[in-house]
């Protein structure tokens, strides 16, 4: 999501001042260049709708900076979340694994039977037998 709105950002940033230069190139310029005599007036309004059409630019390009700032540091607020996430998921995986060997150590040891082990635990045959493997190998 965010990067989809650090996209638009950049793009209207991009985008707005080459419209207006194809949009004043087009419909302004030919009509102003058809009159047969130029009047100080016309060309100072002229001038005037330009500049205020780059002020407004301006304005809204700066509004996209501050925004997409913003959205910079949303983002490392949440990759920053995400990898403690990560982590406290990975000492859990840790502890989960190790508790389920010693569990299958000791239920082997009461006599279960893997197939009964697995059941008891609800995990697969396969993983039984390669914590048993690992303990035979030690």
């Amino acid at each position: 999501m965010a990067d989809v709105l650090l996209v638009v950002a950049l793009t209207t940033s991009i985008v707005s001042p080459i419209v207006l230069y194809i949009v004043l190139k087009k419909y302004e310029l030919p009509r102003f260049f058809e009159r047969k005599s130029i009047d100080i007036d016309d060309v100072k309004r002229y001038v005037g709708k330009i500049e205020s059409g780059l002020e407004e630019i301006n304005k809204v390009s700066e509004n996209e900076k501050i925004r997409i700032e913003l959205i910079e540091k949303k983002i490392e607020d949440i990759e920053h979340r995400v990898e403690e996430i990560w982590k406290r998921v990975l000492e859990f995986e840790e502890t989960s694994s190790d508790d389920i060997s010693l569990k299958v150590i000791t239920l082997r040891k009461q006599g279960y039977s893997m197939k009964r082990i697995s059941e008891e635990l609800k995990i697969p045959i396969s993983r039984v037998r390669k914590i048993l493997k690992a303990v035979a190998e030690e």
